[in-house]
């Protein structure tokens, strides 16, 4: 028998980066981590903060939940660093410098053949950035290295314990989450609201909702013109997506959702009006916005950036087609081509490509798709990004 232990949910991690720096990057590192802890374990980006508000605060506040920070460095990481002291609003610089004070564990990434800065170049803030033991990512080995240092920092945390006769078995959660995506098809991407109501008016509203992967959930982000944007989380069943939301200063709400037959998402939504008591009541009809990558719709045509493992840069471009329950893939960089064949689960493709068969692995996002390859016999990665045309 299986001796049943809460599983350990790993180490809670914040990404810090600079995107002029190391933007690529960074959505590579943040694609491996969320396959070894789970989107709800990393954290990339303070995606909103509402006018008004104190900026430091809120990366406060989001520090406060994690137990590493990851801070991403680039070739031109201290001369953009350096090109914004006088910038009181420099959150990269901000979220490294609370990390420091409040203790929290701190490893310096290194990409690009960037090397750590002497600490007189740096201001007084963040100079004990330099004391942190750095790990440099160009193999493998290196992002496994950083996912056991990770592993090892929530150690004391309870794991997961198995009958060594038996073999590994998904968890429940990990099972109702891959059933509920075949039911629901709901994966990330962005839609455009293009019908709506609200209680006692005769106008709707116009705007954009985000939808992204989040463990064995959702999150989503509503953005108005001329409104603050709202937050929320999902969950889904059979053919519904619930939503719970709100805002701070708005009061929060419900929704719930139904795939329509064209991949839309049409839906009613309640909210308590705060210091009322009434709850008022609205529609919304979500589409897929032009340009949006799904990945219950992923085909069409691709501009694709990426390093091989030796560090050379290229582009090109790249075509997805389905192919009832398999992708084909089809690369064009400079005169040479390569053709694969992908399987896609969740919001990850799985890819085998090439007359030596290499094998990629790349993660679906509203923009494209980020991911890592390699090619047999090498010990190196390569890294690629594919941007919808």
């Amino acid at each position: 028998m299986t001796e049943s232990i809460t599983e350990n949910r790993g180490p809670r991690i914040f990404l810090n980066y600079r995107r002029e720096d190391s933007g690529f990057e960074a959505d590579s590192l943040y694609a491996h981590l969320v396959d070894h802890f789970g989107s709800q374990q990393v954290f990339k980006d303070i995606e909103s903060i509402e006018l008004g508000h104190d900026f430091v605060d809120a990366i406060s506040g989001s520090l406060t939940a994690c137990d590493c920070l990851i801070a991403v460095i680039g070739p031109r990481w201290l001369e953009l660093l350096q090109a914004r002291l006088s910038d009181m609003n420099d959150f990269v610089r901000m979220e490294i410098s609370i990390a420091l004070d409040r203790g929290i564990r701190v490893i310096p990434v290194l990409f690009g053949g960037a090397e750590l800065p002497e600490p007189r170049r740096l201001p007084a803030s963040i100079a004990s950035l330099t004391r942190r033991q750095a790990l440099t990512i160009s193999t493998v080995a290196d992002f496994e290295r950083l996912v056991g240092a990770l592993r090892t920092s929530s150690s004391s945390l309870p794991r997961q314990k198995q009958n060594s006769s038996t073999a590994p078995q998904p968890t429940i959660n990990e099972t109702e989450r891959v059933e509920d995506r075949k039911q629901t098809h709901v994966s990330s991407a962005s839609y455009s609201i293009t019908s709506s109501s609200l209680p006692r008016s005769i106008q709707g509203y116009s705007g954009r909702v985000f939808i992204s992967v989040a463990g064995a959930g959702y999150r989503l982000k509503w953005e108005f013109t001329n409104a603050s944007p709202y937050h929320g989380i999902a969950l889904t069943e059979e053919k519904v997506l619930a939503v719970g939301w709100g805002s701070p200063r708005t009061g929060h709400g419900v929704a719930i959702y139904r795939r329509t037959a064209d991949h839309s998402l049409v839906g009613r939504w309640a909210m308590d009006e705060q210091g009322t008591g009434i709850i008022n009541v609205g529609t919304e009809r979500l589409e897929a916005s032009p340009g949006s990558v799904s990945a219950s719709d992923l085909q069409g045509k691709f501009r694709v950036a990426g390093v091989d493992p030796t560090g050379r840069k290229y582009s090109g471009d790249v075509s997805v087609a389905r192919n009832g329950e398999t992708y084909t893939l089809e690369w064009t960089v400079g005169t040479r081509s390569y053709r694969g064949t992908g399987i896609l689960t969740g919001d990850v493709i799985a890819v085998g490509w090439g007359i030596a068969t290499g094998v990629g692995r790349y993660r679906v996002t509203p923009s494209g798709l980020v991911g890592t390859w390699a090619h047999p016999g090498g010990s190196n990665l390569g890294a690629e990004s594919l941007a919808l045309e």
